[in-house]
Formats: structure tokens, sequence, C-alpha cells
């Protein structure tokens, strides 16, 4: 499921040592409403919403993140075919089922601006290479770590608290799917989890200043002079329309002055 992995990345910047991530983490804190930049409006010109439909600032990320989500046409048919096979299959002591996409989402997340344009240009190159070359997110008992995939510290402290956000998350959600496999057979599960994750960016031109897209996740980087943003957008009409609504978006919030 695509957007299972979304929120543990985001951006990559590059820095080194202790002081230096503090001192970005310090520099690309915001007090702005994503959802103030992504408007149901803007969103309404990209793809086809319910009327009712409102962005959900994130309590959580340290950086400005707004998520539209509403569900999926066969919502109920979808979850409840989930949650017989799950059943199923640990009663067999099967693999658990991934989870369907119950919701549509199209979220934003929204970037301070960098000092320079060389610098924004940087810290996109240097997300791309890191995302490219992929994170390892490990849950041992109580304790989250989150690497590179070769096992060397993630340099920005966006990435890394993110990272760590979803790795949570998994974790418990991973806790649950334990807790009932031991209620039907009596059994406690491991408590540790590895999680390996790696993105295929490639470029996207006519879209600021760089820009690449992971088609697998639906999820697009975009830098323009000092500004940088992500649009993650995960759809039931597929890859296509995802590309479509992600590009169509970064064009809308490009031409706000």
């Amino acid at each position: 499921m695509k957007k299972f992995w979304w929120l543990l990345v985001c951006g990559v910047l590059v820095g080194s040592g202790v002081a230096e991530a503090k001192r970005k983490r310090s520099r690309n804190v915001s007090k702005v409403d994503a959802c103030q930049v992504l408007t149901p409006q803007i969103l309404r010109q990209a793809v086809s919403v319910p009327d009712d439909v409102t962005g959900s600032p994130s309590k959580y990320s340290p950086h400005p993140l707004c998520t539209y989500r509403w569900p999926v046409k066969d919502r109920a048919v979808r979850e409840k075919a989930w949650q017989t096979e799950m059943m199923a299959n640990l009663k067999a002591h099967k693999p658990m089922p991934l989870r369907p996409r119950l919701d549509n989402e199209v979220s934003l997340t929204w970037l301070a601006p960098h000092k320079s344009a060389d610098e924004a240009a940087a810290a996109h190159a240097g997300a791309v290479a890191m995302l490219n070359k992929g994170i390892k997110s490990k849950v041992r008992g109580n304790k989250v770590e989150v690497t590179a995939q070769d096992g060397s510290a993630l340099p920005d402290a966006h990435v890394d608290e993110r990272a760590k956000q979803r790795s949570e998350a998994l974790k418990r959600r991973a806790e649950k799917q334990l807790e009932k496999a031991q209620k039907l057979r009596g059994q406690k599960g491991p408590k540790n989890m590895e999680i390996n994750i790696q993105r295929a960016y490639v470029p996207v031109e006519g879209l600021g200043d760089h820009a690449a897209y992971d088609h697998e996740h639906g999820s697009l980087l975009v830098q323009s002079g000092t500004r940088r943003f992500t649009v993650d957008v995960g759809l039931e009409s597929g890859p296509d329309q995802e590309f479509a609504v992600a590009q169509a978006i970064a064009r809308a919030l490009l031409n706000q002055k």
C-alpha cells in the first residue's frame, strides 16, 4: 500500500554533526498553516472531491503538514474483505494481508525557505539521493532507530523525526496485530521489527527549478528558488491520475504570489 509508507519520507538536507542538524531544525521551524497554503479551492481544481472535504494539519510533524482525506467509493466492502482475510490468516498462522486503500489522500509538506536558492537546490538533490539510496527503520522493543540503508546516520533532522513518527505508528499497529494473534492462538509475537524503505524518484521537467517524482508512492518533491515542498497523492483511480494531480497542485502553489 503506497500511503502506508509516505509519512516515513519527505526531504533530506545535507548537513554534518549534531550542531548543524540543530541549526537546520531551528531554521526550518515554521508557523505557517499548510492547510492555508493548499486550500480546498486549489485541491478542487486538481481533483474531484466531496463538497465537505477539509484539510487536517498535523500536530506532530516538525514542518507544516496538511492532509485532505475522503473515503473511496467501496470503502465498506474493501474493509470487510480485508478484516475477513486478516482473521483467516491469523487462525492459519499466515502473514497478514496488506491493508487496502480505504481513503483517498492528498497532502502537502511545506518547508520553511532556505537562505539561498543554491542551498535549497543542494537540499533537494540531497533529499532525492538519500531517499533513492534507502532508509532503514528498526524497532527494538520500545526503541526506534532510523538510519540509511547502509547503516549510516541520516543527515537531516526532518527526515529523522518523520521516520521515527512513522516507525512508532507501525510499531503500534504491529502491537495490535500481535495482541489479536495472541488472543487467537495464545502466542506472543516478536518485539523486533525492521522496515526498509527505498524510493525511485525521477526528475520532472517544468516544475520550479528542480522536481522529482516517485511513481510508485505518488510523491512529488519540488524546489523553486529558496522554497521546497512535497506533494503526496494516493487515489483509488491509480498512478496516472496521482501524477497528474500532484503536478497540478504543484503548479498552482508555484503560481501563488
